[in-house]
């Protein structure tokens, strides 16, 4: 989105996200899962080929679910607040927050309670294909393993 006018509907729409999905996890984390949603608009590779925009991004289905779990009656009900929409913004700009999910596609929450911060990432998520890349609070972030997967993300 670097060298472009953003719009304040992208910038509501991935604070909803944010909001939605990492509300509990600091600037930190709600910018990490923002830029995972970035990471597949910007990717021209598996699953995240045809997404073009970001409510295609926040829409998309993967094996025959919604690719980010909170979609659509969280994410239509999220009230973010000006620190959503400030990060959202950064994000969309190419700002620094973003470096944090640099090249992550996926992440989830293997604790079985949203209060409860990750000890322990699995080794990949989905597919034997990904690698993880780093844990904040409730969340592994994860990448495919080798460049020529996706290498607009590398």
């Amino acid at each position: 989105m670097r060298g472009r006018r953003v719009s304040s509907a992208e910038v509501d729409l991935l604070a909803r996200l944010m909001y939605a999905e990492a509300r509990s996890q600091r600037r930190r984390g709600m910018a990490m899962v923002g830029q995972v949603a970035l990471n597949r608009l910007h990717a021209r590779c598996g699953d995240f080929k045809k997404l073009y925009t970001l409510q295609q991004v926040l829409y998309h289905k993967l094996a025959g679910s919604r690719a980010f779990a909170v979609v659509p009656q969280e994410l239509i009900a999220a009230r973010p607040t000006e620190e959503h929409r400030e990060i959202a913004r950064e994000l969309l700009r190419g700002g620094p927050l973003g470096a944090y999910a640099r090249n992550a596609l996926w992440f989830h929450n293997p604790s079985p309670s949203r209060k409860v911060p990750v000890l322990r990432c699995p080794p990949y998520f989905p597919t034997t294909k990904t690698k993880y890349l780093d844990k904040y609070l409730h969340h592994c972030f994860y990448a495919y393993k080798v460049c020529q997967e996706c290498p607009e993300l590398c």
